[in-house]
């Protein structure tokens, strides 16, 4: 592996030669600086993990020649991380790191204490940067899965639906 990865959303990893998006053609050309003969791994974050060699480096459409195709099988045991939505870019940080170590699951928190309000269309905005951001993390650190990131709910809802569990820790 040359250090290169890239993402694409689809459950089904294709075979043969794949186009990259323009968002995905672009970091790995102009951000990557990759070329034309290097491999590149292809992730979906649903563990399926393609090895591949760059056959054409174009910025907007770069295209893949599959080579191989694997699935990773998640984790034993799911963990699923709850976290209180503290102000400024410190959650962005939060997502990235838990990530990056293999969380499944990530609750955003609406706590009393909280600072941060969300509206509904703020909500979306900030839900959809999250995903950006732990997609950006499988393709830094290599983990293929991405956690499923939940809409803010009150920390009563989140305890509610851990009732079933094993095990629960709260720090």
């Amino acid at each position: 592996m040359g250090g290169f990865r890239a993402f694409t959303p689809l459950a089904d990893m294709p075979s043969g030669t794949f186009i990259l998006d323009p968002d995905e053609s672009h970091h790995l050309i102009n951000v990557r600086r990759a070329k034309t003969g290097q491999s590149v791994e292809l992730i979906n974050g649903q563990g399926k993990v393609a090895q591949s060699t760059l056959i054409l480096a174009d910025r907007r459409k770069a295209q893949l020649e599959i080579r191989s195709v694997e699935t990773i099988a998640p984790p034993s045991i799911p963990l699923t991380l709850a976290q209180a939505i503290p102000k400024g870019k410190t959650m962005d940080a939060v997502i990235q790191r838990a990530t990056e170590l293999g969380v499944s699951r990530i609750i955003p928190l609406k706590t009393d204490y909280s600072e941060v309000s969300l509206n509904e269309a703020r909500t979306h905005q900030k839900i959809s940067k999250w995903r950006q951001i732990a997609i950006e993390s499988i393709k830094q650190s290599g983990n293929p899965h991405l956690p499923i990131i939940l809409t803010p709910q009150p920390i009563e809802q989140t305890l509610k639906g851990t009732e079933a569990l094993h095990l629960n820790l709260v720090a």
